[in-house]
Parts: C-alpha cells; structure tokens; sequence
C-alpha cells in the first residue's frame, strides 16, 4: 500500500475505539494506562507489514507484542516494571501457543487448573511430570527468544509476607503463599510457571481486603477489616475468564504465512544497555508514561511484595519511572518529564531502520502536558523524521473511573524517517 493509502486509512480511523474489538489483554491482567484494546492493532495493520518487527519500549502488558503476533510480525517489547513484562510474555505465548496447536494452549491452562486443585484436595500433580511440559517449552524458547529465562529469573522469590499481611486475610495470605509454592515445584513447563504467576499476580488484587480502587494501594491505604477471599475460586475464575477471552479470538486469526517471533525484557532505559535480538524494527510504537500521571509500580504493590520486593526496593523503582506519580511534588516535574522522555526516546529510535515509522500516543495538550508532545516533535525532526500524521482521541469514562488522573483525552502521533 502506498503512503498516500496509508495517510488516507489512518484519516478514516474511529480513534476513540467505542466497540472493545475481539481481544482485550487488560481482562487478563489489569494494568493502568494501557492502550484501547483496537487501537495498537490498526497501526500494526497500516504501518508495517507481515514478516517485520514492531519495537515498543514502554510496552506494559503487552498490548503492541500481541497485535503483531496475531498479524504475523515479530515483537520487542521492553518495560521498567517487571509485572507488565511477565503479563505480556504471558499473553502473548499464550496466543503464540493457540495459533500452533490448541492442545498446547489447553495443557496450560489445564496444568495450573491441577496446581489450584492442589490448594484443596493434595494429589499426584507435584511428582508426576507432565507430557506436555517439553513441547510447550521447546516451542515458545522457538518464538520467545531469551523471553522466559529473562522473566522467570525475577519470580519465585522469598515474598515479603510482613507487608503482605497489612493487606490480606490470615487465611487468604496462607493459600497465596501455598498456591505460590505450589506453581515453582510443579513438574511443569517453565512457560506455564510464568503464566501461573501471572494468574496469582491478576488474583492479589480482587482477594485482597482493600477494595475501593487500585489507586488506594497504590498510596498505600490499607484495609480497615479483613474479609476472608477464597484464593482457589479467584484462580478458576481467572483461568475460566482466560480461555474465554483468547480463544475467542481463535476463528478470527488471520491464516499468516509467518509465526511471529517475540521478546520480552526488563529495562530501565535511564541506564540499562539495550540490544535488539533480532533483525530491526520497521516500526516503533509506543503509549510513554504520561507526567505526573500514574506509578505504574506502586499500582502493582501487591505483585511486587509477591515478587520479594521491600518498600525500599519498590520506592526505587518509583523514582527510576519516567513520569511517575509520586514526582509531582517536585518544581519543573513536567519538564523533568518531558526531558527524560525525549533523552530516550532518540535513543529508542536508534534501534530502528530503514524508512521506517513511529507512533506515539501522548497525552493531549488539554492536560498541561504539552511540552512534552513539542519537545518529541522537535527532536525527531532534527533526528530526521516528519510528523506525518496526528489525531485526537478521547478516553473512554470507563477508563478513567478510579483512575486517579485527569487523562480524558489523547494524541495520535505518527511519524515517518525522511527519506
């Protein structure tokens, strides 16, 4: 398709992405900010095309790695938070595994269906190894790269159960303990051991005691009473809720002639060195964290306390987010932000080739945070690219309820490498 095509395409677009569409990854795991379950998928579609590698660098839950998979492209997707990175490693090989051979995809849901039994009725499960454990593996180290050793060196640590239990019942903290041990001793595939963390990462939230909004968490406002939740029912639910959702995407994948390769890793793009596993990126789209807008890592406290973290640790991270929350407080944040941002984002666009393209989605203007959307423009137009397509879109309400910030609307911003 030709780039007159193209604009002309991306000019028809419903930004505001009012239907939900086939697949909504944020059913899976919740996570704030994340992208409209339409929106990286169009761009996916119109900008790139089958056999290339999309890049997202601030990539959450994984919402770009998956569009490109079900489209045929290759992935890379980075984030600071290492609970966004395993959900979207999660997702996206579990879509990987569908799109093979269902019985691959059924085996793990069923295997961690065994593992949450065992929190009630104690059986055979943990000695005996499951045939399909090899096959799963053998098939996402294939397509995931060094995606799994990257993600599963962070989990099944020692969790931090004195902050745990501030937040918990007595007897829903002993089964998310057991139901955590459970999953690393399991003879099972290592694959189905990150998404089992995923499972009980997705869970901390709905059996915890503190119910209002995640942003009570988030500023550490604990529960006043503890309410007892029954952590095997969550898990079933979880697991129930899953298959419903990717395999009801099932009849509509696409026939592609290529399988997707992807990679997931945890970077801090402030000092981590980065490079790219496979060949260059055609394509780099990403959602940035908005200034003063959210802590992505105190929004998933109780997974980092699962995770072994310590409120030392976690404030680290914290501070090392561009853009986080917690910096508001601080004279010039917006700048500070905005500084950061385009420091690595021309770093981030190194990694690309070719006359490529980039889409951004900033805050809008309306939001104070313009400086930031002026400051990208003027330093990828002396990094020789041209703002080649822009659009406003407005947040859906349901979005926002509970979301602590004032984001309501946004901008679509593409850019193309000048030739």
């Amino acid at each position: 398709m030709s780039d007159q095509a193209v604009f002309r395409q991306l000019s028809f677009v419903d930004w505001d992405f009012i239907e939900p569409g086939p697949l909504d990854i944020s059913a899976i795991h919740w996570y704030p900010g994340s992208f409209a379950p339409g929106l990286p998928g169009v761009l996916v579609d119109l900008l790139s095309s089958e056999g290339d590698t999309i890049f997202d660098p601030f990539c959450g839950i994984g919402s770009t790695a998956a569009a490109a998979i079900l489209r045929g492209r290759h992935s890379i997707s980075c984030d600071i938070n290492p609970v966004g990175v395993m959900s979207g490693l999660a997702t996206t090989g579990l879509i990987s595994l569908l799109m093979k051979d269902q019985f691959l995809f059924e085996a793990v849901l069923g295997d961690l269906r065994s593992v949450v039994e065992e929190i009630r009725t104690p059986n055979a499960f943990l000695t005996e190894a499951l045939q399909s454990g090899s096959t799963i593996d053998e098939h996402i180290d294939e397509v995931g790269g060094r995606s799994v050793p990257n993600v599963l060196n962070l989990l099944f640590k020692s969790p931090t159960v004195a902050s745990l239990s501030n937040w918990y019942h007595p007897k829903t903290l002993d089964e998310l303990q057991r139901l955590l041990e459970y999953l690393e001793s399991a003879r099972t595939a290592r694959f189905t051991k990150i998404v089992g963390f995923t499972m009980l990462s997705a869970i901390a939230r709905n059996t915890c005691s503190e119910t209002r909004s995640w942003g009570h968490v988030a500023d550490n406002v604990r529960p006043t009473e503890f309410v007892y939740k029954d952590v095997g029912v969550a898990a079933l639910a979880w697991i129930k809720r899953t298959r419903r959702q990717l395999d009801g995407i099932r009849r509509t994948i696409p026939a592609v002639s290529r399988h997707g390769r992807f990679d997931f890793s945890v970077i801090d793009w402030n000092k981590d060195l980065f490079s790219i596993p496979c060949q260059a990126p055609a394509l780099l789209l990403t959602s940035p964290p908005y200034g003063g807008a959210i802590d992505y890592g105190l929004a998933q406290r109780l997974t980092m306390y699962l995770l072994g973290k310590s409120d030392d640790e976690l404030a680290n991270l914290v501070n090392a987010e561009i853009g986080a929350r917690r910096k508001r407080s601080k004279p010039g944040h917006i700048n500070m932000w905005a500084e950061q941002l385009i420091r690595v984002a021309t770093n981030q666009l190194s990694f690309t080739e070719g006359r490529g393209f980039a889409a951004y989605v900033m805050p809008h203007k309306d939001h104070g945070r313009d400086v930031g959307e002026v400051m990208l423009k003027a330093a990828l137009e002396e990094d020789g690219w041209e703002l080649w397509f822009s659009a406003d879109r407005s947040v859906r309400q349901s979005k926002t309820r509970q979301s602590w910030t004032s984001i309501k609307k946004e901008t679509v911003l593409v850019f193309r490498r000048k030739s």
